[in-house]
């Protein structure tokens, strides 16, 4: 019998979350709810990244950051696949072979490091590709259903795990922040510097 009411409760949940979806797409003008959000932290650094060296990392065919920062800054798109929005193909945990050291002042890495079976050499890559005083800009989804296992869908990040990635990677003076409930968040979006 208990059995019968965690299926149903799960059943329950799932669809729940796919109704808040529709109508979340619905009053984002068709993003969804995370989608809209990470666009706004994003545009929330707009100013700051204003005439900055920008590197795109996993940018894949999403277009928006690229169209968005383009006009006001110098951003470089990277991504293990090649696509028509990619500049440069090449595996992240190489990317300080592709450019000389301090090389960007910010880095942004959307729904990414879910998909590096080692993000912490991963983040070490980027600290390295920063300048000092650089700027680290991520999401991850945290409540959302596996995708992209042809690459790899390794992990979940919560926010205790990001603090410890950064840390390992060198980085500083983060900040994390999520959408939805803190014990049940839908996503998380980080902002770490170099010292």
């Amino acid at each position: 019998m208990a059995d019968i009411v965690k299926r149903l409760l799960r059943k329950n949940i799932q669809l729940s979350y796919k109704l808040v979806g529709l109508l979340d797409r619905s009053a984002n003008h068709g993003d969804s709810l995370y989608r809209s959000k990470l666009k706004q932290v994003l545009l929330s650094q707009k100013e700051n990244l204003r005439n900055k060296n920008i590197l795109d990392v996993g940018s894949g065919s999403w277009t928006w950051t690229k169209d968005t920062f383009s006009p006001v800054c110098k951003i470089t798109t990277f991504d293990v696949t090649p696509h028509a929005n990619v500049d440069i193909v090449g595996d992240l945990y190489h990317v300080s072979a592709l450019f000389l050291p301090s090389s960007f002042d910010a880095v942004i890495a959307t729904d990414v490091f879910e998909h590096l079976a080692n993000p912490v050499k991963a983040l070490q890559q980027l600290h390295r590709v920063l300048k000092p005083h650089g700027l680290l800009i991520a999401s991850t989804p945290f409540k959302k259903n596996l995708h992209g296992e042809e690459y790899g869908d390794y992990w979940r990040i919560t926010r205790q795990g990001w603090q410890y990635l950064l840390e390992q990677a060198g980085f500083e003076n983060s900040e994390i922040s999520w959408l939805g409930e803190e014990l049940f968040p839908m996503a998380y979006f980080v902002q770490a510097g170099k010292r």
